[in-house]
């Protein structure tokens, strides 16, 4: 009897170790990021409680809208990727690599609308046990043949999940932390510096390159101008910037084209001022743009 009475203890003691192994295990699998370790080839960006500069005029060369400057502050840092989206990253995730620039899978993915680049980051998110940032609800279009829209879309970038940067995180990320016209330079005669960090016209010879060859800028970011432009979450607006401070910009509410920033391979360096943004329709599919992610970072607590 005693030995049955032990054999019964027993029994519940390895139940309870089991149930405290499975609640660790399951507290093991935490999500792909944990804001203390953001891995190798991710950087975390410094933007909460940080202000700067958004915008920039630049006289006689009314290209863009990129003014008037004015103040934004952040309310939360960023997380993101170092490197543009690659096209095996895209293919091993969609299963489809619809690029206009074959023969390697380390160029950054082309030809992809702005729909691809919203429904590849919610396929992450959902593969990654993260709140997904858009929703919609349906498809039109496949990744093989191109998206070109979503019904029903919805937004919130303040979820976990994976995302677009907004045109101010992009400004703040390619300037880092500098007031110049370029990270890398001041004025014309720093343009030939762009090369160092910039798959540009003077550089390129007419074609994306592998991601990550070129200089970083101060926050390890590569490829932040140049080698394709990157679609921003944003909407454009044709009139000029709102002249007043921001807190957690997102752009207009509706729009017909989406801005994209960052110039490309085929472009010249006043394309990739960090204060320039261009813009094409969310449907377009294009050999010059892209895509990079990111992600509202988890507190540290």
């Amino acid at each position: 009897m005693l030995i049955a009475k032990f054999t019964v203890a027993a029994a519940c003691a390895m139940l309870v170790l089991a149930g405290a192994s499975g609640v660790q295990a399951r507290e093991r699998r935490k999500p792909a990021f944990d804001p203390k370790t953001i891995p190798a080839e991710w950087v975390r960006i410094p933007t909460k409680g940080q202000t700067f500069t958004f915008g920039q005029q630049f006289e006689g060369k009314r290209w863009t809208y990129t003014f008037p400057a004015h103040s934004v502050t952040f309310t939360y840092d960023l997380i993101m990727s170092a490197t543009q989206v690659t096209q095996d990253e895209y293919l091993k995730t969609t299963g489809a690599n619809p690029t206009l620039h074959p023969g390697d899978l380390k160029r950054p993915i082309d030809n992809v609308s702005w729909y691809d680049a919203v429904v590849y980051c919610n396929t992450l998110s959902k593969r990654d046990g993260l709140d997904p940032v858009y929703s919609y609800k349906s498809v039109t279009g496949t990744a093989a043949a191109g998206i070109t829209a979503l019904e029903d879309f919805h937004s919130d970038i303040k979820k976990n999940g994976y995302r677009l940067l907004t045109s101010a995180e992009y400004e703040y990320v390619v300037r880092a932390g500098t007031k110049t016209t370029w990270f890398f330079g001041g004025d014309d005669a720093d343009q030939d510096q762009a090369k160092d960090y910039a798959w540009c016209d003077r550089n390129a010879a007419g074609e994306t390159h592998p991601v990550g060859l070129l200089k970083p800028n101060a926050y390890g970011v590569h490829d932040i101008n140049g080698n394709l432009w990157m679609w921003c979450d944003d909407w454009y607006d044709e009139g000029p910037y709102p002249g007043d401070a921001q807190t957690d910009p997102t752009g207009p509410a509706t729009g017909t084209q989406k801005i994209a920033r960052g110039g490309a391979f085929k472009n010249d360096v006043y394309h990739e001022r960090s204060a320039y943004h261009w813009q094409w329709r969310p449907s377009d599919h294009n050999y010059e743009v892209g895509f990079r992610i990111a992600r509202t970072a988890p507190s540290v607590r």
